[in-house]
């Protein structure tokens, strides 16, 4: 618009010396190429934000760096104009390395010419370039080598059409950004795996400590509360009393002699086994610390900063407080990947970090 009304009024017979305008240099370059005596003053002053003092830079040997950097991609205009992706470079590597494997010393046999002429032909004509060489030396192709052959570029074929589906391209992202979450999980939870004198760092302690994970995991370590299971598992009209001892005789039929330390624990593991296990859920496991854990997130919950079920969920995982002053120290968002871990909102993080950083000072 401020172009077109230029013109208009230079058309007129107005002549113009100076336009007021905002910080639009796109207009300025439009204008300088009619109006070269023309002057701009802006309207408002431009901040840099992310500049010192708000201001732009100035310096005359910077200047100069910059120029000199910029004239050496200009002289390269054209080779880097066609920018294009590393794939099929990368494809035709992965190859050639399985025709000639790194393991073994390929470069200097009579054989390597043949191997890298065999992985040229199948990118360049698929799988079934076998068969054509059989045919262009007067050979059979070969029945059952053309059909392998045909079947593996169908193959291709498919998975190519797949990963241009839209489908398959938000699966792509999704399983990326489930990586860097998990990534980002493991580093607050584990700390610092590899650092330099990391023996000899005065919080050498802070950096490899780790922060209990989820209970369900291949090798579960903690406690169930057998009794309240079986209540659960068990109506009392069916056996009477939950004594370990009458469970076993009812549910099992199988007495054994009570109160012997070996004859009870290899009783409840059967029980456990045969009946229990099946209708245990991940609320029945709690971490060996559970009840210091417990103690120790006491405070928040008087001040009301997280709730008692919150509390129990942290506490049967084995997180505490020092836990979580970990989490947050390791990660801006550590203890919101706490929290997710452990099945809790994340809208308790942001009242835990206050109170932490309140308890620092």
């Amino acid at each position: 618009m401020a172009v077109e009304m230029t013109h208009k009024l230079n058309d007129s017979g107005c002549q113009i010396k100076v336009l007021h305008a905002d910080n639009d240099s796109l207009h300025t370059s439009r204008l300088k190429v009619h109006f070269e005596d023309l002057e701009k003053k802006d309207d408002h002053q431009t901040t840099y934000k992310s500049l010192p003092g708000g201001k732009c830079l100035s310096n005359d040997a910077l200047t100069s760096e910059l120029r000199e950097l910029v004239q050496q991609y200009n002289r390269r205009a054209e080779s880097l104009q066609n920018m294009g992706s590393t794939q099929a470079n990368e494809n035709f590597n992965q190859i050639v390395g399985s025709k000639c494997p790194k393991a073994r010393s390929y470069g200097g046999s009579s054989s390597f010419n043949s191997r890298l002429s065999a992985a040229v032909l199948q990118k360049n004509e698929g799988y079934t370039w076998l068969s054509m060489v059989n045919e262009a030396s007067e050979l059979s192709p070969g029945q059952f080598t053309m059909k392998v052959g045909e079947t593996m570029n169908k193959k291709l074929e498919r998975q190519r059409e797949n990963q241009k589906t839209q489908t398959f391209k938000k699966r792509r992202i999704e399983k990326k950004k489930n990586r860097k979450k998990a990534q980002r999980s493991s580093s607050v939870k584990e700390g610092t795996t590899y650092q330099q004198e990391v023996e000899v760092n005065e919080n050498a302690y802070d950096i490899i400590q780790q922060i209990p994970s989820s209970l369900i995991l291949t090798s579960v370590k903690g406690f169930i509360d057998t009794l309240k299971l079986s209540k659960r598992v068990f109506p009392k009209a069916d056996v009477d009393n939950y004594r370990q001892q009458t469970l076993v005789k009812k549910v099992l039929g199988i007495e054994y002699a009570a109160h012997n330390a070996k004859d009870d624990v290899l009783s409840l593991s059967e029980l456990f086994s045969q009946k229990l296990q099946r209708s245990c859920e991940e609320d029945d496991l709690h971490h060996v610390n559970f009840n210091s854990c417990k103690l120790s997130l006491k405070p928040l919950v008087d001040k009301k900063i997280i709730n008692a079920t919150v509390c129990i969920k942290l506490a049967r995982s084995g997180i505490n407080v020092t836990h979580l002053k970990l989490a947050n120290s390791r990660d801006v968002n550590g203890i919101k990947l706490i929290l997710t871990d452990n099945n809790v909102n994340n809208r308790y993080a942001s009242s835990i970090i206050g109170h932490l950083s309140g308890c620092e000072e």
